[in-house]
């Protein structure tokens, strides 16, 4: 289906794309286009341990206890990638 991507972005331009890993991204990519204020994910939250893994565990799950979406970085990342991150997907993050 050559113009999947153009009738979704509702111009009928023709994108390049190969399989569902290189298909999906200019897909999101053409709905970003169509609505710049579409949420990446439903998560409100996202914590930053730095240095701080178990404690921020906690902060994790006491917040999820009160109702939010949190997600907590898991892999370690630095901090300025892990900044980079909650920019992409537009929430806020909380450093610990």
């Amino acid at each position: 289906m050559i113009n999947m991507i153009g009738m979704y972005a509702s111009n009928n331009r023709q994108y390049p794309a190969v399989g569902i890993s290189f298909g999906l991204e200019p897909i999101c990519d053409a709905l970003q286009l169509e609505n710049p204020e579409m949420k990446k994910t439903v998560t409100e939250l996202y914590v930053i341990p730095i240095q701080t893994f178990k404690e921020s565990l906690v902060i994790a799950t006491t917040l999820r206890e009160a109702g939010l979406n949190v997600d907590i970085d898991l892999m370690e990342k630095g901090i300025s990638k892990n900044l980079d991150y909650a920019n992409t997907l537009r929430f806020h993050s909380l450093h610990s």
